[in-house]
């Protein structure tokens, strides 16, 4: 009982920070649009916003704080209303979506519906899924650009080795290389005997990769080295012993079925990328939002510093909406083309010539998700078109 109230009260402490850390966001006191999850929270006054974050803050302290010294669990109630604040937050708000957020509100859920011997063992279950999902998204002919190319170059750039930095072919190499040891850190903590092996190659990538997007690589929000520290830990005390455990045979099919399940389905589409742990990876689609450079004293002030400059002989800007995102919202964009669609909406709404807008989106195929499709809006109303096609909510809501 001692380790499982650990490692809940671990997730509620780390919880706490990552919100704490993007606080802007999550208390919409950011000038970044707000894309509710379901068209009925589009209306949702700010005011009632920001209770239910407050409400969601003040039941992780006392989630945190309850139970303590007798080592309990964390009270149900409590984590019962947990639940319910942070599914109101994403309702409210898609962006507030993030992985670490997803992977609290499944460990919430289990919780509340497992036995503690039975949610070890599917927590231990749940974290593999992160490391092979994540891997398997970025196989394919992109497996070394994005962000995997980044932190790779970074990594490289740390010690002074620019020269192999600067060599595509070994940055293409140890971009791969990366992969497959996340791929076989989740494969092996699978396999008890084995769970050492899988636990220190795990402990080893996160450790690395906090270095890389540190202050001394990618300098990147903080939120994303706390995530990284706190799996750290999480993954110690999920495989440091083995444990033996009882549990209710529907209880054991539907909470291990959902692991592997829905981050499948993810990758076809069906799911949204980021639940389907899709972590670094250029599978997910990404939305180009171009401006005529004659549009640009049209757009809002907050937009303006994200627009670029035109190429040589071009009178496009990009508006690079995912630097506004990290600087202004404190965490990525939102990797869904629904989402993405609505912030260009919002973006152009004072364009007042549709034809000053393009917009460009890679998206992967349905079945062959490692094949990108490209979709090009010629002009505002096609992607005013494209939004009404979206089945989820892809309307900012009013500032």
């Amino acid at each position: 009982m001692f380790r499982i109230d650990l490692i809940l009260r671990l997730a509620i402490v780390a919880e706490l920070v990552l919100i704490a850390s993007t606080w802007q966001l999550w208390f919409c006191t950011t000038d970044f649009p707000r894309v509710p999850l379901l068209a009925l929270f589009l209306h949702v006054p700010v005011p009632v916003i920001r209770s239910i974050s407050a409400a969601l803050v003040v039941s992780l302290v006392a989630a945190a704080l309850s139970g303590y010294q007798q080592h309990r669990l964390p009270n149900g109630l409590v984590s019962t209303a947990i639940f319910f604040l942070g599914c109101a937050s994403v309702c409210c708000n898609q962006h507030c979506l993030q992985p670490w957020h997803w992977l609290f509100m499944i460990s919430m859920v289990y919780r509340l519906t497992l036995t503690p011997e039975s949610l070890l063992v599917h927590l231990r279950r749940l974290l593999p899924c992160i490391y092979i999902f994540a891997s398997v998204s970025r196989l394919g002919p992109e497996i070394d650009q994005g962000m995997s190319r980044q932190i790779v170059t970074a990594l490289l750039q740390m010690p002074g080795l620019r020269a192999a930095a600067a060599e595509s072919q070994t940055v293409s190499s140890l971009c791969i290389l990366v992969t497959t040891a996340e791929l076989a850190a989740g494969v092996l903590l699978l396999v008890p005997c084995l769970h050492r092996i899988g636990m220190t190659i795990a402990a080893g990538m996160h450790l690395t990769l906090a270095a890389a997007i540190g202050p001394m690589g990618l300098n990147q929000q903080a939120a994303v080295v706390v995530w990284n520290g706190f799996l750290v830990a999480w993954v110690f005390l999920l495989f440091w012993k083995r444990s033996q455990y009882s549990s209710r045979p529907f209880c054991m099919t539907g909470a291990t079925a959902f692991c592997f399940v829905w981050p499948t389905l993810a990758l076809f589409g069906i799911t949204d990328n980021w639940t389907g742990w899709q972590l670094y990876s250029p599978r997910p689609e990404t939305l180009r939002i171009q401006i005529h450079a004659d549009a640009v004293p049209e757009l809002c002030s907050s937009v303006k510093p994200y627009v670029e400059e035109p190429a040589p002989l071009q009178d496009w800007c990009t508006v690079r909406v995912d630097h506004w995102s990290l600087q202004r919202a404190g965490v990525p964009l939102y990797p869904q083309a629904r989402f993405q669609l609505a912030i260009a909406v919002a973006v152009t709404t004072g364009i007042s010539n549709d034809d000053h807008v393009r917009a460009r989106l890679l998206s992967p195929h349905r079945l062959k998700w490692w094949d990108r499709i490209v979709t090009d809006y010629t002009e505002r109303p096609s992607i005013l078109r494209a939004v009404e096609n979206c089945w989820l909510n892809a309307v900012a809501a009013a500032s």
